[in-house]
């Protein structure tokens, strides 16, 4: 008696329909598309949610670095017990057998472990921008464990779906054809099976308006079991975002399409890095177990460990001509990128020399044209976007021994009438920039340069 009292009162913590409906939520866990899930409208007890958002940590107190140690958009708090309070409540409540009893009776899944250690999981917060490529998630716990369930507890008291950030379970990573959203409003919550087809995350960026909701909140708890099943053990599994459809010949490309290609290209490039990363630390094992278990003078290599001790050295080798072979396709296409004509600069005008413009079009502290005019010239148009980091921008455009300011934001296009200058002649534009902007600062990429905005076009006319 006192046991069932005990267990009563810990699922208490929950909202009544979880343990009075537990036999159909199983079958609707059983059955769900495109896998096994549950979506709860209301997964704990009113008193509990509102307390939890009340004492949700601070951004800066969580973990907000990204796999290199970059300042990143997403922060972690994994010790929930540590926050006390709440937190300390909720902890008490996933690790108790009763729960884990109802976790069972809901999956199927027995012998369920609660990770104390909050392995990659505790509460997460995203600030606007933010997004999460759809991906498989890691299954091995550090001490060995097989990762079988997820579940996920949503903290937001207002969120609209064209807000972005609503979570997507489907069926596939490319072109999904079954696809279950939920959206992260306060006590929301989705309980779904960790397997290598359990494809999910938010590839829409959250845009929430920042004066009312300042990000994305939830918990997230991983559970476990002690043996594992015959799946290698692996990290977690992303899809990167594709280049954008509308993405073709005859398309001129706006400000926002730019960023994003920009974008895309980055995060593939962290990814590769992570997975190099991921890759060095296998052969560094593989190394340490071959002189552990293999080399001995005693001992004769049976056919099993001769094909073994060979397996990295041939993988290593078609490691090696793959990337000799991709470093001579991108730099092919470099060199082709390179020779196409530039067309920011150009009208009236036959361009000598610049400076101060990068490859991609971005420019640093000061833009320099020079050239010889082709016809009689009175104007100049300026056409290009501020980055995100630097929302307000000043440019002083300087011709002739004459100088203009103008204050910019976004994409924005600025035509300065200038005084006349006859056919060819040797003139010199200068467009000099008041801020900076490090891309790397913001996190989410590896972009040291100093930039100040992005040309699009200067043409003088």
């Amino acid at each position: 008696m006192a046991d069932e009292t005990r267990q009563d009162d810990r699922l208490a913590l929950l909202h009544p329909d979880v343990v009075e409906r537990r036999a159909a939520l199983a079958q609707k866990f059983a059955a769900a598309e495109p896998f096994p899930h549950l979506a709860f409208d209301a997964l704990l007890a009113p008193e509990l949610c509102a307390r939890l958002v009340r004492e949700f940590p601070p951004f800066e107190r969580g973990d907000a670095t990204d796999d290199y140690g970059r300042p990143g958009r997403k922060a972690a708090v994994h010790d929930l017990r540590g926050l006390g309070g709440a937190y300390a409540e909720f902890d008490a409540l996933i690790g108790d057998p009763a729960f884990l009893s109802l976790l069972t009776e809901l999956t199927g899944f027995r012998d369920l472990v609660y990770d104390p250690e909050y392995a990659s999981s505790g509460t997460h917060e995203n600030l606007s921008g933010q997004a999460q490529s759809y991906h498989v998630d890691f299954n091995e716990h550090p001490r060995g464990w097989q990762r079988v369930l997820n579940l996920l507890v949503y903290l937001n008291p207002e969120w609209e779906e064209s807000w972005g950030g609503c979570l997507e379970l489907c069926d596939s990573p490319v072109a999904p054809t079954k696809v279950s959203r939920i959206v992260p409003l306060l006590n929301h919550a989705v309980l779904f099976a960790a397997s290598e087809r359990s494809w999910h995350g938010f590839p829409a960026p959250i845009a929430p308006p920042a004066e009312r909701v300042p990000s994305r909140r939830s918990i997230a708890v991983y559970f476990y079991v002690k043996t594992r099943d015959q799946v290698p053990a692996h990290s977690t599994r992303i899809v990167d975002v594709p280049i954008p459809g509308q993405i073709h010949a005859g398309t001129c490309l706006s400000n926002d399409e730019t960023e994003t290609i920009i974008s895309l290209l980055l995060h593939r490039e962290n990814h590769i890095r992570r997975l190099f990363e991921r890759e060095s630390l296998y052969l560094q094992s593989i190394h340490r177990l071959l002189l552990q278990r293999l080399c001995s003078v005693d001992h004769a290599l049976t056919a099993e460990e001769a094909e073994l001790l060979r397996f990295p050295f041939v993988e290593m080798d078609r490691h090696v001509a793959e990337h000799y072979r991709r470093e001579l396709a991108l730099s092919r296409v470099e060199a082709r990128i390179a020779a196409l004509p530039r067309r920011e600069i150009g009208g009236r005008f036959d361009l000598h020399g610049q400076s101060g413009v990068t490859h991609d079009s971005w420019v640093g502290p000061r833009l320099r044209a020079w050239g010889r005019t082709t016809e009689r010239v009175g104007t100049v148009e300026v056409r290009g976007s501020t980055p995100s980091g630097i929302p307000e921008q000043t440019l002083i455009l300087a011709i002739g021994g004459k100088q203009w300011e103008r204050v910019v934001r976004g994409d924005f296009a600025w035509r300065v009438e200038i005084e006349p200058i006859d056919a060819g002649r040797e003139i010199t534009v200068e467009i000099e920039a008041a801020r900076m902007w490090r891309p790397s600062s913001s996190g989410g990429s590896t972009d040291t340069r100093d930039l100040s905005w992005l040309l699009r076009e200067l043409r003088i006319l």
